[in-house]
């Protein structure tokens, strides 16, 4: 799933260079993009779905839960802020990421 949400976040970057060189319109660049992450959650919803309902224990359903929500709020996190630097969000768009893959590295460990 989150090679999906990358994709996203690539083709939006594209979209967005496409628009400031006039190829198509910043409003398209960001329909397409929601298109993408409606598509991706949707999908990660199904997933989620299946994996929690094979989780035993406790601990094993947190983190499953907690791995969702990291994804998802990666996955919101593509779109950048109004008026935010690219440095800035390289930096927020890191730091979703680290806190994607800890919650990644616990789900693979309660699931063993």
């Amino acid at each position: 799933m989150k090679i999906k949400a990358m994709i996203c976040k690539e083709e939006y970057t594209i979209g967005r260079l496409q628009a400031n060189q006039g190829e198509t319109t910043p409003q398209q660049a960001y329909s397409d993009f929601l298109d993408c992450r409606t598509a991706v959650l949707q999908a990660s919803k199904n997933v989620y779905q299946k994996v929690l309902g094979k989780a035993k224990g406790s601990d094993a359903k947190k983190a499953v839960k907690d791995y969702q929500v990291a994804f998802m709020t990666f996955l919101d996190g593509i779109d950048p802020q109004a008026e935010e630097t690219k440095y800035a969000y390289a930096l927020r768009l890191s730091a979703l990421e680290s806190k994607l893959s800890t919650a990644k590295q616990r789900l693979d460990l309660e699931l063993e």
